[in-house]
């Protein structure tokens, strides 16, 4: 109970900071943030190293590069791009970006790197980036794929591919844990509703029915209790989300 109470403290924390200015999105940034956290100390924990979460916080990009080819080896930059942005660390992707050799993806995570979380959350599509989306490799490379796309926030300028369909096929073919899936899904959310030419992966709402959807089978797989807050929270109707948070 204690885990579960210090993950809404972590949450709630930064969007009290926020007084009246705090809306849904303060919430996604939050809760994302609080993911990246968890990866981080599960990154930590594979390599046998304990640490509070004050620590995780202040990893240097060294020591965060060092924990990632400790982990994953000599497994091509994409994958270290991919593990540095989930773990919350993109002055470390930006570092390993410069192996690509693309300046449209070093200066892509650089400004992601220079932002706060919020701003992250808010900031719009890296569309300089389509390009690489485009070639011909990334089919061919799954976390080249989740990298690109991520950064591109869904907006890949395909009539004949649904986004939302490219996310769910994303989150099946890499394997990852269901915390690292919801991470994945925040890293679109860009407002509630669907409205105009705003795509339902950039839908909160969206993320609340699909996680509500498969409530049954995401119980039985976190791995801890602490996230069935974020369980609980995306599963409920959008409409009942407060706008904003006072003290």
């Amino acid at each position: 109970m204690n885990s579960l109470w210090r993950v809404v403290s972590n949450i709630l924390q930064p969007i009290l900071g926020e007084g009246n200015a705090a809306d849904e999105m303060s919430y996604v940034s939050s809760s994302r943030a609080s993911l990246e956290k968890l990866a981080l100390r599960r990154l930590l924990s594979a390599v046998g190293h304990a640490t509070s979460d004050g620590d995780v916080g202040h990893l240097s990009m060294e020591n965060v590069l060092s924990l990632i080819k400790c982990s994953y080896g000599s497994s091509g930059p994409w994958r270290a791009i991919f593990q540095c942005m989930l773990v919350g660390r993109y002055d470390a992707a930006a570092e390993c970006a410069k192996e690509v050799g693309s300046n449209s993806l070093i200066l892509a995570l650089s400004d992601l790197a220079n932002s706060t979380p919020l701003q992250r959350s808010k900031a719009p599509p890296k569309m300089d980036v389509l390009d690489l989306y485009r070639d011909s490799q990334t089919e061919n490379d799954l976390f080249r794929k989740a990298v690109l796309f991520l950064l591109l926030s869904g907006h890949i300028d395909d009539t004949t591919k649904d986004p939302l369909r490219v996310m769910t096929t994303l989150c099946s073919e890499m394997g990852q844990c269901v915390e690292d899936n919801l991470w994945m899904r925040l890293c679109c959310v860009r407002g509630v509703e669907v409205q105009g030419r705003v795509k339902s992966i950039h839908s909160l709402s969206t993320l609340q029915k699909i996680v509500k959807n498969d409530a049954h089978s995401l119980l039985g797989s976190f791995k801890e209790n602490e996230y069935l807050f974020l369980l609980l929270f995306f599963s409920t109707p959008a409409s009942l989300v407060p706008p904003y948070y006072t003290y």
